[in-house]
């Protein structure tokens, strides 16, 4: 009997010595694959304003490839010029001509949505407001980093541009802009130790015009013109706003917007698990196989394999130059976890 327990001890330290070895080469491999996911995506990725002209330009090349086919419906065809449009837009604002695109070439309808980054698209509204010689000092930016939303791109930077221009002419107090999410919706939230915000709020509803000093009087045309496709904006993401003037805080105004719902499909399809960390391939290779598959992208081997033990994709597609030099420890993980 004692060495029936002997053997059986030593059998268990064995195996318990065999699931520490495969848990620290489990380690091994994931450090290296982080690592190099790391690695290459800082390399792909020199920068949100480069990133953001790649997309745009694949957004248009994709919308021109649709409208070449001849069974395109009139309702599709006057989208996908929309599209068009609206990207245009965004190219002119990354350049820094702000004023010029946002005056001008401003929609009444927007179409061009996607989760997006609130900080950079923030930050970058600053950027193109200092290009154009105003005074941003003023505007605190307490947004957290990682927080998206998915909202009509344009429409949102209309509304913040459009927000920072009122702020920046009052040249008063500091005005904080803060974004959080309550109930699936995101709230906008401007706070200032003054009446700022009450101004704000007065000029984003129509109760009172942008008092910014214009250069002339086809300058003052496109400010009106701007507010209102401001406006359209506003409704078009269902904003509410609320401003709030508690006794001895700062005056707070929010604004309340609906995620963008894209349309449910009626069909079943098939669906492909993408791990890409590029958006405009993402775009691409979405447009490409939309048809039949439903594309979910992931960035990392281990996001991949989380969605994986939700539901099991048809295909799984895996970009192998954010794994340059460590293929065949892509290869391994992936057969060890098949």
């Amino acid at each position: 009997a004692y060495i029936v327990y002997i053997l059986l001890g030593i059998v268990l330290v064995m195996y318990v010595i065999h699931l520490f070895r495969k848990y620290f080469r489990h380690e091994r491999m994931m450090k290296k694959l982080l690592e190099s996911e790391n690695r290459n995506i800082s390399l792909a990725a020199d920068s949100y304003q480069a990133r953001e002209v790649l997309n745009t330009c694949t957004l248009i090349y994709q919308a021109c490839d649709q409208l070449n086919d001849k069974n395109i419906s009139s309702e599709g065809h006057a989208e996908k010029i929309g599209q068009i449009r609206e990207s245009v837009m965004s190219l002119l604002f990354g350049c820094g001509l702000g004023d010029e695109c946002f005056r001008l070439l401003s929609s009444l309808h927007f179409s061009v949505s996607g989760r997006l980054s609130l900080l950079k698209l923030a930050e970058e509204v600053l950027q193109v407001l200092e290009k154009e010689g105003h005074d941003v000092s003023s505007i605190q930016l307490d947004i957290p980093e990682n927080f998206t939303y998915p909202a009509y791109k344009n429409a949102l930077r209309c509304i913040l541009y459009f927000s920072y221009l009122y702020i920046s002419s009052c040249k008063r107090e500091k005005v904080s802009v803060t974004v959080t999410e309550e109930a699936g919706c995101m709230m906008l939230t401007f706070v200032s130790p003054d009446e700022t915000v009450k101004g704000l709020k007065d000029v984003l509803s129509g109760e009172e015009l942008l008092s910014i000093r214009a250069k002339d009087s086809d300058d003052m045309f496109r400010i009106r013109t701007m507010q209102r496709f401001v406006f359209s904006a506003l409704k078009q993401q269902n904003s509410v706003m609320r401003y709030i003037t508690p006794v001895e805080q700062d005056n707070q105004l929010t604004i309340t917007f609906d995620p963008v719902v894209v349309a449910e499909q009626n069909e079943v399809r098939k669906t492909v698990l993408l791990l890409e960390d590029r958006e405009e391939i993402v775009w691409l290779i979405s447009a490409l196989l939309s048809d039949e598959y439903e594309v979910r992208s992931v960035r990392s081997v281990q996001l991949a394999f989380d969605e994986m033990h939700k539901s099991a994709p048809t295909l799984f597609l895996v970009d192998m130059l954010m794994y340059a030099d460590a293929e065949s420890t892509v290869i391994k993980y992936v057969n060890k976890n098949r």
